[in-house]
């Protein structure tokens, strides 16, 4: 009987990878022939789950597939790095350790940086080009005094200040980063602060006038334009030019208010021409997940495959592992919110069937020899 199963799983396998691998050679015709890359900027997604770690069910329900790369401002859950369970989750929605995948750390994220950078596989700033484009990520909780103070300074103040006093030929500088600096001390900026996070409104000192925005003019005047977006928490969209060519901005996103309310900037870029657009999209009309009909990908073990599939009409996921080694694994499933509602021990080549009483994401997690997968699936 195992056999059977076992040359069911594989045939059914085989069928799914061969739909996935026309699927990836009509992207890669689609992205070979489409001159227009999308970038999707996130900014604080987190909810006030502080027990089960979540981000906003916008944001959750997102199809981040369809952008070329994913800027994330901080904060993604309320204590991101509590541990493995909660980095697993935003690493499931984000892929964080995609290079194509930069994140900026909020003072939420924190609690463990260790784990922060196990799960990116980069610091916490870094800088990043791609098409053209060059990415400043910064941290601004690393040289910072609770809610008093924040600076950017030593060794990443001199990352700034190389790229700025070397950047030519990109068609722009792009930073991201948390707090939003440049609004303390700045007189047109002041009647805003009310409108965002307390670890932005109650900074007294901030050297981002003093030692930052110099920079960003060297960038400006040798004609790349400098963008600067902001992840912290805003009840509005902000947008602001003090010179030609220098932009900031930050855009509405806070759990108290609606999908329709709340916003991610969605940038696009023409390839050939390099130029640069973007604009503020509502959760609510941003195009989300599909129903996901099965995943198939490897998992940290090498000859392995991780298998998932929904059947919509009769309500049902399927879950298992094909492995040449014969250690069995630990399958869980976790509803949107938190909730285990399966945990069962499963072999090599055994599917299991796991009734799902409602709609929505849904978590699955394979443990086995050391190591956890966890992906999100969708059951319409």
């Amino acid at each position: 009987m195992t056999g059977l199963i076992m040359e069911c799983l594989m045939e059914k396998m085989k069928k799914n990878l061969l739909i996935l691998t026309i699927l990836s050679i009509g992207f890669v015709v689609s992205a070979q022939s489409d001159s227009l890359a999308k970038y999707i900027f996130v900014p604080h997604p987190r909810s006030e789950d502080r027990v089960n770690q979540t981000v906003l069910s916008g944001i959750e329900a997102i199809n981040f597939a369809i952008y070329d790369m994913i800027l994330l401002g901080g904060d993604l859950t309320y204590y991101t790095s509590i541990d493995r369970t909660s980095m697993d989750y935003c690493d499931s929605l984000f892929d964080l350790g995609s290079p194509n995948t930069l994140w900026a750390m909020g003072n939420h994220d924190l609690t463990n940086r260790n784990l922060v950078e196990e799960y990116t596989g980069r610091p916490s700033f870094y800088s990043y080009s791609r098409d053209n484009i060059t990415f400043l990520v910064l941290d601004t909780e690393l040289d910072a005094k609770g809610f008093t103070s924040s600076h950017i300074s030593g060794d990443q103040l001199e990352m700034v200040r190389q790229v700025c006093d070397t950047i030519a030929r990109s068609d722009y500088l792009v930073l991201l980063h948390g707090r939003l600096l440049w609004m303390i001390g700045n007189d047109d900026l002041t009647q805003k602060l009310d409108s965002v996070a307390e670890s932005t409104k109650q900074l007294d000192t901030s050297n981002f006038y003093a030692a930052m925005y110099p920079l960003l003019q060297l960038a400006k005047n040798r004609g790349v334009p400098v963008l600067c977006l902001g992840g912290d928490k805003s009840k509005i969209n902000i947008v602001y030019s003090p010179e030609d060519s220098i932009t900031f901005i930050a855009s509405t996103m806070a759990p108290e208010y609606t999908d329709t309310v709340n916003d991610v900037v969605i940038l696009s870029q023409d390839i050939h021409t390099g130029q640069l657009s973007w604009e503020f999209v509502p959760l609510s009309v941003v195009e989300k997940n599909p129903p996901v009909p099965s995943v198939i990908e490897a998992t940290h073990l090498p000859d392995e495959q991780f298998i998932l599939s929904v059947d919509p009409e009769q309500s049902v996921l399927e879950a298992g592992f094909y492995s040449y080694l014969p250690a069995p694994g630990l399958l869980t499933v976790y509803s949107l919110s938190g909730q285990c509602i399966y945990s069962e021990s499963a072999r090599p080549g055994e599917t299991k069937t796991i009734a799902i009483r409602e709609r929505g994401l849904y978590l699955v997690r394979l443990s086995r020899c050391g190591y956890t997968i966890c992906r999100k699936i969708v059951v319409p």
